[in-house]
C-alpha cells in the first residue's frame, strides 16, 4: 500500500473509529454538550490519526489513544474514574478485534490490500460488537459503573499486556494468536455481563427501596394531612363556643383564665396544621414525615429553604436524598438537641446540608465515612451518592467534635 492510500484508509477508518467511540460512552454516559462534544472529537481524531502516521510504535500509540478517548470523554457527564475504565475497556475490544482481523487476513490471496482490508474489517466488527453492547444495556438506560470496578479495569490492562505480548513474540504461530485473541474477547465480554447483571440487580434493589420508602412518607403525609382537616374541622364547629366561653370569662374579669384558654386554643391549632410549611408540598412532606417518626426523640429541627415556587426539579430524586439525610441525621442524633437542615437554590446549583450531635466513633474505609448501621443503611448512603452522580455533583461528610456535617450539591438547573 503506497503512503497515500495509507493515509486515506486511516484517515476514513479513524473517523468511524471515533464515531463508534462517541456511541460506545453515549451507551454509559449522559451528554454534557453537543458542541463540547463535536470540539473533542475533532481534537482526538486530528491526534490519534497523526500519532498512528508518525509514530509507527505500538506502545506510542496504545497511549496517545488511550488518553484521546479519555479526552473524548470529558464531552460527558460522570467520575474521571468511571471515565477512565471505560477508555480502556472500549482500548481494549479495539485492540482485540485490530489482532485478531489482522491473522485472520495474514495470509490473504490479494496480499498487496491486505492493510486495507483488515483496517475496514477492523472497524465494521468493532461497530458490530458497540451496537451488541448498547442493545444488551438499553432496556437499562445509562448505568453507573460503580461496586468492584477496579476488576474490569484490571481485566482489560491484562488483556491489553497479554496480547501486546503475543504480539511482539514472532514465534507464536497466526493460530495461537487468533485462538488467544477469541478467548480474551469472550472472556471479557463474559466478565462484563456477569458484572452488569450484578449491577443491575442491586440498583433494582435500591430502587425498590427507594420507592418503599416513598410510598411510607406520602402514606403518612396523606394520613396526617387527614388528621389535620379534621381537627380544623372540629375547631372551627366548636369556635362560637370557645368565643362565647371567653367573653364569659371576661366579663366576669377572670382575665388570667381567658389567657389560659387562648392559649389551649391556640396549641389546639397548631396541632392540627403540618409543623412544616416551607411552601413547596412535596418538602413539607418529607420534613413532615421524619419530624414525627423521631418526634419521641425531643429533637429541634432547624428548617431553612430557600427555592423559588416555580424551580422545575425532580421531586422524586430530591426526595431520595433528603429522605435518607434526614434519616441518618434524625436516626444518630442526641436527643434533645437541635438539627440544622438547609435547602437552597441559586443559578442551578441545590444546596442540601445538614449538621448534627451524636455520640460514640464513625466507621470509615479507605478514609471515608461508611453507614455505623446496618444493610439499608448502607444502601442509603449509596442511594444518595448514585443521585449526586447522576447531576454531576458532590457529597462531603465531615465529622468533627462530636459533630457531623454533610453537604450536598447537585447542578438541577
Amino acid at each position: 500500500m503506497t503512503q497515500i492510500e495509507d493515509v486515506i484508509v486511516s484517515s476514513i477508518t479513524e473517523l468511524i473509529r471515533v464515531f463508534v467511540i462517541l456511541e460506545y460512552l453515549k451507551t454509559f454516559l449522559e451528554i454534557r454538550s453537543v458542541k463540547c462534544n463535536v470540539f473533542n472529537s475533532i481534537i482526538t481524531y486530528a491526534v490519534t490519526l497523526f500519532s498512528y502516521l508518525v509514530f509507527h510504535n505500538v506502545l506510542i500509540n496504545l497511549f496517545v489513544t488511550i488518553v484521546g478517548i479519555v479526552f473524548l470523554s470529558t464531552g460527558f457527564v460522570g467520575q474521571l474514574k468511571k471515565k477512565l475504565l471505560l477508555s480502556i475497556m472500549v482500548y481494549g475490544i479495539m485492540f482485540v478485534i485490530d489482532l485478531l482481523a489482522s491473522f485472520l487476513l495474514y495470509e490473504a490471496p490479494d496480499s498487496n490490500n491486505y492493510e486495507i482490508i483488515s483496517s475496514f474489517i477492523s472497524v465494521i466488527f468493532f461497530y458490530i460488537v458497540v451496537i451488541c453492547i448498547k442493545k444488551i444495556f438499553k432496556e437499562n438506560g445509562k448505568i453507573d459503573l460503580s461496586g468492584q470496578w477496579y476488576l474490569l479495569l484490571f481485566s482489560a490492562l491484562l488483556s491489553i499486556a497479554a496480547l501486546y505480548i503475543v504480539y511482539k513474540d514472532m514465534t507464536v504461530s497466526r493460530e495461537a494468536v487468533i485462538t488467544i485473541s477469541v478467548i480474551v474477547l469472550f472472556f471479557n465480554i463474559m466478565l462484563y455481563i456477569f458484572y452488569m447483571s450484578m449491577l443491575v440487580r442491586f440498583i433494582y434493589e435500591s430502587e425498590n427501596l427507594e420507592l418503599k420508602q416513598q410510598m411510607n412518607i406520602y402514606e403518612q403525609q396523606i394520613r396526617n394531612d387527614i388528621d389535620n382537616s379534621r381537627k380544623l374541622r372540629g375547631v372551627r364547629h366548636d369556635m362560637k363556643h370557645h368565643i362565647r366561653e371567653i367573653n364569659d370569662l371576661l366579663t366576669k374579669n377572670k382575665v388570667e383564665q381567658a389567657k389560659d384558654y387562648l392559649y389551649q386554643m391556640n396549641n389546639e391549632i397548631l396541632n392540627a396544621q403540618n409543623m412544616y410549611n416551607t411552601g413547596h408540598e412535596a418538602f413539607d412532606g418529607i420534613l413532615n414525615y421524619y419530624a414525627e417518626k423521631y418526634a419521641n426523640k425531643s429533637l429541634k429541627l432547624e428548617v431553612s429553604v430557600a427555592i423559588p415556587e416555580n424551580l422545575e426539579i425532580n421531586i422524586f430524586d430530591v426526595n431520595i436524598v433528603l429522605g435518607n439525610l434526614l434519616d441518618n441525621a434524625l436516626e444518630n442524633a442526641i436527643s434533645k438537641t437541635q438539627v440544622d437542615f438547609s435547602l437552597k437554590y441559586n443559578a442551578g446549583m441545590l444546596h442540601i446540608s445538614i449538621s448534627n450531635l451524636f455520640e460514640g466513633n464513625v466507621k470509615r474505609v479507605d478514609g471515608n465515612i461508611v453507614s455505623r448501621k446496618g444493610e439499608n443503611h448502607g444502601l442509603g448512603l449509596d442511594n444518595i451518592k448514585r443521585i449526586v452522580e447522576k447531576y454531576d455533583g458532590t457529597m462531603v461528610m465531615e465529622c468533627d467534635g462530636g459533630r457531623f456535617d454533610v453537604d450536598v450539591i447537585m447542578f438541577v438547573g
